[in-house]
């Protein structure tokens, strides 16, 4: 089960819970990329990410950008999703960064 945030943004302790808890081909799938980004992370920045987020995949099936126009859409979640690792540096000396990159 999610917990909410001041600002309604879910948050989850387990991959279950976003995944499904059946132990389906899904949750596996998610458990190796978590572990691969876990991996990668700590390899290129030398520390284990502090929290993960995600994203959901979504794709619209009828109109793209019409519905500012006040045109129909049907947007629909997909399968796919982004995830992202991070860690907060404590170097209060060090300036203020963000470090991207990509592991696909």
């Amino acid at each position: 089960m999610a917990t909410t945030t001041s600002e309604n943004v879910p948050v989850f302790s387990s991959l279950e819970s976003v995944y499904g808890g059946d132990g389906g081909s899904q949750l596996e799938e998610a458990q190796i990329r978590y572990d691969n980004l876990k991996s990668k992370f700590q390899q290129v920045f030398g520390h284990l990410p502090d929290v993960f987020a995600r994203s959901p995949g979504r794709v619209n099936l009828i109109g793209e950008h019409i519905d500012y126009e006040g045109y129909s859409v049907l947007p629909m979640a997909i399968r796919k999703d982004t995830i992202i690792a991070i860690r907060k540096h404590d170097d209060s000396e060090s300036p203020k960064q963000v470090r991207i990159a990509n592991f696909r």
